[in-house]
């Protein structure tokens, strides 16, 4: 064994990243902003490793980690544990070439990412000890440090310095797509948008990273930009925004931290990192091929656009098609592991989430991963709302939701992973438990929702059920009218709007939402009065509505492929 007397461990992490990327409404800033922070304890951290140390690394030339190890190569400066998902750990030869990379990073990062809150720390190990405590040990300290140490405000400018819109700091420069006016942009802004967009017919440093990772049919594109993401002529645009994350990942990076021999924890943990990135990578992959898989030509209206794969149902919307390119309805945002965060347009918000957790399952099956190899499962947050919505707002929401799911899994001891969604038609106020009171308790003090549901369960709190009753709600055929006389009003006041013409399936849809808003009497009534069978059962079980969700849905959601 090599003389590891004076060995560094060292630790570089992010801080403040779901500010950083989801601060701006402009989807470009937000695709930029994400490459920069993978980039920062991905590709920059590797990069600076081998221009400090030549070839005194266990970095191949694909940025891949190889098992050169530091205790038996006198002559490796650097071993890197694991790099990417927001940290990275090394482990240095001694204080001076530790002392280098601090510095050659900082470096990088301020000039590249400005803004960007990038800690990093060393200290010294003892080979031999513990590992993976001393990782856990130095992060909390780092966090406990930071969350202590004072805020420094940025310089917000003087009196005659123009201001960005995006981030309210001074503009250091004018930044302008196609024919739109040039607007002031920060360092910080400026920096994203250089990630983000094409130089001299080179594909971006972002795009470039998604081909790469997800790969992409050159016929298609990713939208950068929240108006190619999907469009219906007439229609209020809506997108959604989807944060998913997996579950039990925790538990194994718990465990091997537990692992009392150094090398065994180095091995565990690279390659559970590695395969959960690839696992990951596969699952989004098959996703975004399943949305390839539904893009069909319209010759009626020249154009490509994806619609309902039932005929029967008349839900369709059109792709942005531009330079010789069509636009898809998704762009991920944060990829590369456990971590997922992407948008779409909002009528596949549901159904991509889904094939996405299931997928993900899958893959983690594959490698043994989970309780008994059952993979591991992903909970996912899914927030719908119009196209010009804060995006942090929307984002917040979503990861709020997914939250509520983990809670919600965690609590009734479900075995698969668990979905969460709000359909915002109006603005977002407030976390889920307020938008649950304020816009989901019927006038009785009932729920009119069953969310969060199970991914892969059984009954009524399921996405099985929430899936088929959907279909029955789009479908319309369970409005069937054995008398197309106009009912009358109810004698004795309930809170239900008078409609004109209740053969049109959705306004019959939106009288049946407002009567179950009213209790279950309410409900009752409308099928009486307007002798309509209702679908399967009556809308309320245990003093929970079970239709009101799925009506809620019907002109939002295209699965990809037909419910049977």
């Amino acid at each position: 064994m090599t003389d590891l007397s004076t060995t560094r461990l060292l630790i570089v992490d992010t801080a403040g990243i779901q500010d950083y990327i989801f601060n701006s409404n402009r989807l470009r800033e937000n695709v930029g902003a994400s490459y920069l922070v993978a980039a920062v304890t991905g590709e920059w951290a590797l990069a600076t490793v081998r221009e400090i140390v030549a070839e005194a690394h266990n970095i191949d030339p694909d940025g891949n980690l190889i098992d050169r190890r530091i205790e038996d190569d006198s002559n490796l400066r650097v071993e890197v544990i694991y790099a990417g998902g927001g940290n990275f750990a090394a482990l240095f030869r001694d204080e001076p070439t530790a002392f280098n990379f601090t510095r050659a990073l900082s470096k990088k990062v301020l000039e590249l990412a400005p803004g960007l809150r990038v800690f990093i720390q060393h200290e010294p190990y003892e080979w031999g000890s513990p590992l993976g405590e001393a990782i856990t040990s130095l992060l909390h300290g780092m966090r406990l440090r930071r969350g202590t140490a004072a805020n420094v405000a940025p310089l917000a400018g003087l009196g005659v310095t123009v201001m960005c819109d995006s981030t309210a700091l001074p503009a250091v420069g004018h930044f302008a797509v196609g024919d739109d006016a040039p607007r002031a942009i920060s360092a910080e802004v400026a920096a994203k948008n250089q990630m983000a967009t094409p130089n001299g017919g080179q594909p971006s440093a972002a795009d470039t990273r998604l081909q790469e990772s997800l790969f992409m049919d050159e016929r298609y594109a990713y939208p950068v930009d929240f108006d190619d993401l999907g469009r219906t002529r007439g229609d209020s645009s809506f997108i959604a925004v989807v944060h998913a994350d997996g579950d039990g990942v925790g538990n194994y990076i718990q465990g091997f931290a537990k692992e009392g021999d150094p090398r065994t924890y180095i091995l565990k943990m690279r390659q559970f990192s590695q395969n959960l990135q690839a696992a990951s990578q596969k699952a989004l992959r098959g996703t975004i091929a399943g949305v390839v898989s539904r893009i069909k030509w319209d010759s009626e209206r020249k154009t490509y656009g994806i619609s309902h794969p039932d005929p029967k149902i008349t839900l369709r919307f059109e792709l942005v098609e531009r330079d010789g390119v069509t636009y898809l309805p998704i762009r991920p945002i944060v990829f590369g592991g456990d971590d997922v965060a992407f948008v779409c347009d909002a009528r596949l918000g549901l159904a991509l989430t889904v094939d996405y957790a299931r997928r993900f399952q899958e893959e983690t099956k594959a490698l043994g991963f989970g309780e008994n190899g059952s993979g591991l499962s992903a909970c996912a947050g899914v927030a719908m709302v119009k196209t010009r919505y804060p995006f942090a707002r929307a984002y917040a929401l979503a990861d709020d939701l997914c939250g509520e799911a983990k809670k919600y899994r965690e609590q009734k001891q479900i075995a698969g992973g668990c979905l969460h969604w709000h359909f915002a038609l109006g603005g977002v106020y407030g976390d889920w438990d307020t938008i649950r009171e304020r816009e989901y308790t019927a006038q009785t003090g009932d729920s009119l929702t069953l969310r969060p549901v199970a991914l892969n369960g059984e009954g009524y709190a399921s996405w099985e059920f929430i899936e088929r009753q959907i279909a029955l709600f789009q479908t319309g055929d369970w409005l069937e009218r054995r008398n197309k006389a106009k009912a009358l009003l109810p004698t004795r006041p309930l809170v239900i709007p008078t409609y004109q013409d209740w053969l049109e399936r959705r306004n019959k849809a939106k009288a049946l939402r407002d009567a179950l808003r009213a209790g279950a009497e309410a409900e009752q009534w409308f099928y009486r009065q307007y002798e309509i069978k209702p679908p399967n059962k009556f809308g309320w079980q245990n003093n929970v509505c079970i239709h009101f969700d799925a009506l809620e849905l019907m002109d939002m959601m295209i699965p990809l492929e037909a419910k049977s």
